[in-house]
Parts: structure tokens; C-alpha cells; sequence
């Protein structure tokens, strides 16, 4: 009975982490096919197909490189840790690249497209996100890899560094949804105006055919009253 607790313990934690990841592979995956197939596949022209690179990127780099970066202690906690300080540096730049690369995709999409960057609490938020992810990742860098820090500012700057990770790690899933949401209002509002102008053009030609008629009707009215008298 003294024993089952660590097992059971074990198991759950083994559990969430599995869970864990299939969520992240299917956020991954379902934003790849709603960009890829319902939005028009990739490309890198400046063209709406690069923007589609943009939530990819981020999601799989801010949201699930990172995610996963964080869980490398946990899951390897048994392994060396100069070998786990590497693998967690290493995750974390991958994350950071690939972050990299889908504000890059934005931006140029922005700049093709002649649209205003940084205009919404989406943009801002993802910016600051990644500047701060940034930023973690050089301190991360020069505190725990190079052996310039002492024992003790390791030691002090250990909870911050993990605090800004976990919090970090919300700020990108906070700012992801933020993205989607923004994507889906416009989508919206695209549909909702050609609704609008197909809804308007409709009722212009009704009404065109219907003066048209009592035109006609009236001509017709006159052209018997005419001929009555004639």
C-alpha cells in the first residue's frame, strides 16, 4: 500500500503528459488544415497564402515547442542535467525560429498588402510575447548553460526564470486565441458585406423589373385609352 501512491502518482503525471500532447498536435494539425485546405494552402509571394504560415508558425512554435520545452525537466527529471539544459535550450530556440519565421510571414504579408502592422490587441500582444519569450531565452542562456553566473544568482533567478515561462506560455495561448478570433470576426464580416451587396443588388433588380412592369403597364394603359377614343 506504501508503494501505490508514487506509482499512481506516476501514472496520472505520465497521463497529463500524454494528454498534453495530443492536444497540442491537434491544435497544430487543425490549424494546418484550416489554413492549408480551407484557406488556400502556403506560400511565401506576400500573397494571403503567406499569411497562412502565420498561425501555424505560431501555434507549433509559442504554444506546443514551448509547452513542451517546460515538460523536458519533468519527464527527463532522472537524466543528466546538463543533458536536460540542453534539450530545453534547444526546444526553446526551435520555438523561437519557428515564432520567427511566422511574425516574419505577417509582416510581409502586411507590407504586400499595404495594411497597417500593428493595429489590434492581437498584434500587441503577440509582439510583446514574443520579445519577452525572446528575452527569456538569452537570460536562460547566459544564466544556466554559460558558466559565467554564480551558485547563488542561479539559485535566485531560478523561480523568476520558471515563473516568466509558465507565464509566457499563457500569454501565447491567450494571444493565439486572440488571433483567431480577430481571423474569424473578419471572416465574418467578409461574408456578412458580400451578403449584403448580393442582398442589395437583388432588390435593385426587383425594383428595376418592377417599375419596369408598371411602365410598361402604364404605356399600355394609355396606348388602349388612345386607341378607344380613336
Amino acid at each position: 500500500m506504501e508503494d501505490s501512491g508514487p506509482d499512481r502518482r506516476g501514472s496520472v503525471f505520465a497521463g497529463l503528459v500524454g494528454a498534453s500532447q495530443v492536444l497540442g498536435l491537434v491544435s497544430v494539425v487543425i490549424t494546418g488544415v484550416w489554413m492549408g485546405h480551407y484557406r488556400g494552402g502556403f506560400a511565401w509571394d506576400g500573397s494571403a497564402r503567406e499569411f497562412n504560415l502565420h498561425p501555424l508558425c505560431m501555434v507549433l512554435g509559442l504554444v506546443l515547442l514551448h509547452g513542451d520545452a517546460i515538460l523536458v525537466y519533468r519527464v527527463f527529471s532522472n537524466e543528466a542535467k546538463k543533458k536536460v539544459k540542453l534539450l530545453h535550450g534547444t526546444i526553446h530556440l526551435l520555438a523561437l525560429i519557428t515564432s520567427i519565421v511566422g511574425v516574419v510571414a505577417v509582416f510581409d504579408f502586411h507590407s504586400a498588402s499595404l495594411i497597417p502592422h500593428l493595429y489590434s490587441l492581437h498584434s500587441w500582444g503577440g509582439l510583446t510575447t514574443l520579445i519577452l519569450f525572446s528575452l527569456q531565452w538569452v537570460m536562460g542562456l547566459l544564466f544556466f548553460l554559460f558558466p559565467g553566473a554564480s551558485s547563488w544568482l542561479r539559485a535566485t533567478y531560478l523561480p523568476i526564470h520558471v515563473f516568466c515561462g509558465l507565464t509566457l506560455l499563457v500569454m501565447a495561448i491567450g494571444t493565439s486565441l486572440l488571433g483567431i478570433t480577430e481571423k474569424l470576426l473578419f471572416s465574418i464580416e467578409y461574408v456578412c458585406r458580400r451578403c449584403f451587396y448580393v442582398t442589395w443588388f437583388l432588390m435593385r433588380s426587383q425594383t428595376q423589373t418592377s417599375n419596369a412592369f408598371w411602365d410598361n403597364s402604364l404605356k399600355n394603359n394609355c396606348n388602349l385609352q388612345l386607341w378607344s377614343r380613336a
